[in-house]
């Protein structure tokens, strides 16, 4: 089961969507306490539905909280704390990619050649993997459809072939 460290960006959109359970089912997740705080108690005291779906994945184990430090770095203006932590995560437990949404993030990942998938990318793995079908996953993507960036929207509903009327 692939290892996925989450920035909040990547849970807050899953959640929203309503898959959420369906991509921690499917894979080893991970997110840090800051992340947690971002997406869970933020979201919480502004009372976002989704702020309870991400708290419920951690509270049955589905998604493993992390307590990590940021490290002081000359990058630390260009990310949040929540990425940063989410780096130090990836390095320190071997994951296998970074899951997030944000452009900023996704281009420093891309400059130092760290793998990391998007959510709607997540959606097409879970149904190239069979473990949910096309209309589940034509569903998931038009939960995120206003989320993310159209040209991913468009590209993960083409590789799964459109959706199911």
């Amino acid at each position: 089961m692939p290892k996925i460290v989450f920035d909040a960006d990547a849970l807050i959109k899953l959640a929203r969507a309503g898959i959420l359970p369906q991509v921690t089912g499917a894979f080893d997740c991970h997110a840090t306490r800051v992340v947690q705080r971002e997406a869970v108690d933020a979201g919480k005291a502004k009372m976002y539905e989704d702020a309870l779906r991400i708290e419920d994945e951690i509270g049955r184990g589905r998604i493993r909280v992390h307590a990590i430090s940021a490290p002081k770095t000359e990058e630390s203006g260009e990310l949040g704390t929540g990425e940063l932590t989410a780096l130090s995560l990836f390095a320190r437990i071997g994951a296998d990619a970074i899951a997030s949404d944000d452009r900023k993030f996704l281009s420093k990942l891309e400059r130092d050649g760290i793998p990391f998938v998007t959510p709607t990318q997540l959606l097409v793995a879970l149904w190239k993997s069979g473990k949910i079908s096309r209309k589940s996953a034509a569903r998931g993507l038009e939960g995120l459809r206003h989320f993310v960036p159209e040209h991913s929207y468009k590209n993960a509903l083409n590789q799964i072939g459109g959706i199911e009327q």
